[in-house]
């Protein structure tokens, strides 16, 4: 099977004006997406060894595909984290990954991240450094910056069989277990998913769940690739502006 970074690159090569996600007035076109992902990829090469874990704790910003692909294009093992995990839960995560990076927002919701992922890594016997998304870093890596350092490395050359994301369990019985995901295995969820809901190209999905979680990564980064469909990015659930969206955008 194609692995994720060959369908990105194949997308941005066959149809590059395509708009695979939708973050409000924001678009990410297969081109765009791929020019801004190989960026991202270029300066994780330069911090970290392929193979090194990438966390990233980002509500349903476009943000997180550029990071989830990037992070793929590297050879990296993305690691998406709740944003509503606090502490506790965030600390033992990032530890029992062994995260080189984690990418936060300043704020959302409320919550001060840049103060709880100050606190966290400060426990850690390895830190990640810590990426801050739309806001003000307050002494951590702005994201931007990451863009304007990136490397000139070659990337590298995938293994369909090798571990690219770690999703950690609840812990509701005990502590969060770490679930291992290949390209392989999630392309073989994909193709599944795709025959039994009729899936077909140019179907919109409208992504109110956590991209964080299984349900909401698969279809705002990995359908949009493999089944050439869009992804419609809400940043908290509403009901009205729901359906609003799904008619303006014509979800299915």
């Amino acid at each position: 099977m194609t692995t994720l970074a060959d369908a990105l690159r194949d997308a941005a090569a066959t149809t590059p004006d395509r708009i695979l996600l939708r973050d409000g007035d924001v678009t990410l076109t297969c081109a765009e997406l791929s020019s801004q992902a190989a960026g991202l990829a270029s300066a994780l090469t330069t911090r970290m060894p392929v193979g090194s874990v990438v966390s990233f704790m980002v509500p349903n910003w476009h943000e997180a595909a550029v990071i989830y692909l990037g992070a793929t294009l590297a050879g990296m093992v993305v690691n998406p984290i709740l944003p509503s995990l606090r502490d506790h839960e965030l600390g033992f995560i990032l530890a029992d990954a062994d995260s080189r990076a984690v990418f936060i927002p300043e704020d959302f919701g409320g919550h001060d991240y840049v103060a709880m992922l100050t606190r966290v890594v400060a426990d850690l016997p390895s830190a990640p450094e810590v990426v801050v998304v739309r806001g003000d870093a307050r002494g951590h890596t702005a994201y931007a910056d990451l863009f304007a350092g990136a490397g000139t490395e070659p990337l590298p050359t995938l293994d369909p069989d090798a571990t690219r994301m770690i999703l950690y369990t609840s812990g509701t019985t005990g502590r969060p277990k770490g679930v291992l995901h290949s390209h392989n295995s999630l392309n073989a969820l994909i193709a599944q998913l795709g025959k039994f809901w009729r899936i077909d190209p140019g179907d919109a999905f409208l992504v109110p769940s956590p991209i964080a979680h299984i349900g909401g990564s698969i279809y705002a980064f990995e359908c949009p690739l493999l089944l050439g469909t869009q992804a419609v990015l809400m940043q908290r659930w509403d009901a009205d502006a729901a359906v609003a969206l799904m008619l303006e955008h014509r979800c299915t």
